[in-house]
């Protein structure tokens, strides 16, 4: 019986987890297991046309998933202009 409580617990666990993991968007999944390089990008929204540098990928995904924005990787040089972070 007590076997069958922790089995029956560790199935609803799972079933939380991937139910969460389903909801959450791309960029913050993503953002979760992105190792930091520090090669800066330049980051464009196209409905927008926003410029914004980062620090690098990992930066731009976990800013598109605390602020869900959509911000893409464009070449570094159209941001140039834009002053260093």
């Amino acid at each position: 019986m007590r076997l069958y409580k922790i089995l029956t617990t560790i199935a609803v666990i799972l079933v939380l987890l991937i139910w969460q993991i389903e909801t959450q968007s791309k960029p913050c999944l993503e953002a979760l297991v992105c190792a930091h390089t520090r090669r800066r990008r330049c980051g464009f929204i196209r409905d927008t046309g926003e410029l914004r540098r980062f620090l690098d990928r990992c930066d731009m995904l976990e800013f598109n998933c605390e602020y869900k924005t959509n911000f893409e990787k464009i070449k570094i040089s159209y941001c140039n202009h834009i002053p260093p972070i």
